[in-house]
């Protein structure tokens, strides 16, 4: 139950009210977009899609999700991913989940990261982009 309490902090990021910022410098692939397909609502669905541009070519194999609430550890995640970037393109990661109706009100901050390598599908040891998105539910 807490990796759908997690995720659904997420899709956040088109509410009013909603901080986006770059948690990682030096970054091999940038943000284009992070589009949801609604508002956040407690027990709605909710999904989003992580657009990436990539300068060289990228294996994305995992969305580590890491979630705190009201500035406390909450939650992390890893989520598989098998997505092949060529060099110059764009990445898509595309996530949805259920939030629950009994999450807590507060403030949230998530920070998502995509790993991966460009030489192997199977490995998650590059940081390729990290966002933190921060709201109060």
């Amino acid at each position: 139950m807490k990796a759908i309490f997690a995720l659904f902090a997420i899709f956040a990021v088109a509410s009013a009210g909603v901080v986006q910022n770059d948690c990682a410098t030096d970054v091999i692939c940038k943000t284009n977009a992070l589009e949801l397909n609604s508002d956040p609502v407690k027990g709605n669905p909710i999904g989003m899609k992580w657009k990436l541009d990539c300068g060289q070519h990228e294996f994305i194999s995992n969305l580590h999700i890491y979630v705190a609430f009201n500035g406390f550890s909450f939650h992390e995640e890893e989520v598989d991913q098998k997505i092949e970037v060529a060099g110059g393109s764009q990445g898509e990661i595309d996530y949805s989940v259920l939030i629950p109706s009994f999450a807590p009100s507060g403030h949230y901050q998530v920070n998502l990261t995509a790993q991966g390598n460009a030489d192997d599908a199977g490995k998650r040891d590059t940081t390729l982009n990290c966002v933190s998105v921060e709201f109060d539910l």
